[in-house]
């Protein structure tokens, strides 16, 4: 198993995998820096408030030339943004068995894995969890652990064999998984979600609990969810009434320190996802001349900050 990137998200996924009775051996590619510190003794670390979980039964590489051979399973948890570049990467670890998961919020990260590595490898994943990053090899986990839906990226009649041995292995690192045969659809509810609170969050510089609780944000959310649902109709992917009020009682029963990593990225300066979330729903409204006032105003109040810091070395 490999998994690509050592955010809060890969982080997670390595330190859980590890732990899978089924997963022989987990590669993480990371930055140096983290991959120095595990090489000088550090643990990953998966922090849960009340418990830590430490693991040293994972290889940190720096390089993803440094992993060799087919992988079973490669996990692309990097930013939307990145993945076309880290697609390149790792097509040499694919072999005729390999599948390549993306957990991205958004719905084009499957589609650009693909174009590389070929559409029967990809499995597009949604994944919900409350992961920050704390420190090189650390992630702290708010809340459960990861639910997530995993499934093909084009729609099928029933889940594959290499999708069920997937749940398995996901059911095994302890995660919630479901096998959905309708991804797309998956995709754009999850991004109704995140795009929604995050995109207000970050106009308003204020966790869930704040956001959730006024009645102005909370109706501001709501209306950014419907548009989403809009948009994504107008695509041919029926998002409809019932999956805002779902969504919306997602969102409010967070814990009230709850941000979304898009947001805490736009709040501390650093390159977030909002040209592949607020701004991927305002491109596919215009595609379909449907108006989104909400996500309209998200990206143009936010753009300033995050083209300035997509210019600037990391």
């Amino acid at each position: 198993m490999v998994v690509v990137g050592a955010g809060a998200l890969g982080l997670y996924f390595a330190a859980k995998l590890a732990a899978a009775p089924d997963v022989e051996t987990v590669t993480l590619v990371a930055r140096s820096d983290a991959a120095d510190r595990f090489a000088n003794g550090e643990p990953l670390v998966v922090d849960y408030g009340d418990q830590q979980r430490e693991t040293r039964a994972v290889t940190v590489v720096s390089d993803i030339a440094d992993v060799r051979g087919d992988a079973d399973l490669v996990v692309v948890t990097v930013k939307s943004w990145q993945v076309p570049g880290v697609a390149e990467l790792v097509a040499p670890l694919v072999g005729p068995r390999t599948l390549v998961m993306t957990v991205q919020n958004g719905v084009d990260a499957p589609l650009e894995v693909a174009k590389i590595v070929g559409s029967s490898h990809v499995v597009a994943a949604t994944c919900v969890v409350i992961a920050q990053r704390i420190g090189p090899l650390t992630a702290r986990c708010l809340g459960r652990d990861a639910a997530v839906e995993v499934g093909p990226i084009d729609h099928t009649d029933r889940p594959s064999d290499a999708h069920a041995r997937l749940a398995t292995v996901l059911l095994g690192a302890g995660l919630q998984v479901t096998v959905n045969l309708d991804m797309r659809r998956a995709l754009w509810r999850k991004l109704m979600l995140v795009a929604s609170y995050g995109g207000v969050g970050a106009l308003c510089r204020q966790p869930t609990g704040v956001t959730a609780t006024d009645p102005i944000t909370h109706a501001l959310v709501e209306a950014a969810m419907r548009e989403v649902a809009a948009v994504a109709c107008a695509h041919g992917v029926h998002v409809g009434p019932d999956d805002v009020t779902e969504a919306m009682s997602v969102y409010v029963g967070f814990e009230s320190a709850t941000t979304s990593s898009m947001q805490r990225d736009l709040l501390a300066g650093r390159p977030s996802e909002l040209f592949e979330q607020n701004g991927a729903v305002l491109a596919y409204a215009e595609q379909a001349g449907v108006e989104v006032p909400v996500h309209r105003m998200i990206v143009a109040t936010q753009s300033p900050g995050e083209r300035l810091a997509r210019s600037e070395p990391r």
